[in-house]
């Protein structure tokens, strides 16, 4: 008996002993979920945001701070991989004279629709943005020289053809350049600019055209 009283006094305190560290060791588990959980909720907050400061509002498409951060990325990719991407600079034609003859409500609108149009023909790789004023970029992958300069036609030819009730149509003028990266151009301001120069030779040559950096 005095066995049995004696093996009673070591076990109930070590079974106590044993509860008291599981339920430590729950609360801990616990309490690191928590955190885990707001991490991950603070995660997805930060996530979110810098989405939407990527954004540009009037259009809602990206904004050029935020296609010039996903287009370094995509040129590092593809500098590593030796695959060409191409640059297309977009400008609505004579946007100037819309906004003096209809006023500004109406030049927001065309540009949305512009937005919209151009939305509606890119592939989910595609980065569209609006780098300025009544100008767009587009950053494209996986694609030939030939490619390139059909889907820019294909942008000229929808926008030729869309329809803003009651107010007249517009056209673009679209400059394209095609490379390798870091072997056709140093950079990606350096493809950048030379996409600009294409459009504004587009401009200088009657507008409404595609000109690129290939002869």
């Amino acid at each position: 008996m005095k066995e049995v009283q004696f093996s009673l006094y070591i076990i109930i305190p070590l079974l106590i002993g044993i509860v008291i560290v599981a339920w430590a060791y729950i609360r801990a588990l616990a309490k690191i979920g928590k955190l885990t959980i707001k991490k991950l909720v603070l995660e997805e907050k930060v996530e979110c945001l810098e989405k939407l400061s990527g954004i540009d509002p009037l259009t809602q498409i990206l904004n050029r701070r935020r296609i010039e951060i996903l287009g370094k990325r995509l040129w590092q990719r593809k500098a590593m991989d030796k695959e060409a991407i191409a640059v297309l600079m977009i400008d609505i034609d004579n946007f100037k004279l819309i906004n003096d003859e209809y006023g500004h409500i109406i030049g927001d609108k065309y540009l949305r629709e512009v937005a919209n149009t151009l939305s509606a023909n890119i592939r989910p790789s595609d980065l569209l943005g609006r780098y300025g004023g009544e100008e767009f970029i587009l950053v494209l992958s996986e694609l030939s020289f030939e490619e390139g300069e059909e889907i820019a036609e294909r942008f000229r030819k929808a926008i030729e053809e869309m329809n803003i009730h009651p107010y007249k149509k517009i056209t673009i003028s679209v400059g394209l350049s095609w490379g390798i990266p870091e072997i056709d151009f140093k950079n990606e301001g350096e493809m950048v600019n030379t996409a600009d120069k294409a459009l504004y030779a587009a401009k200088l040559s009657g507008k409404n055209k595609v000109v690129t950096n290939k002869k």
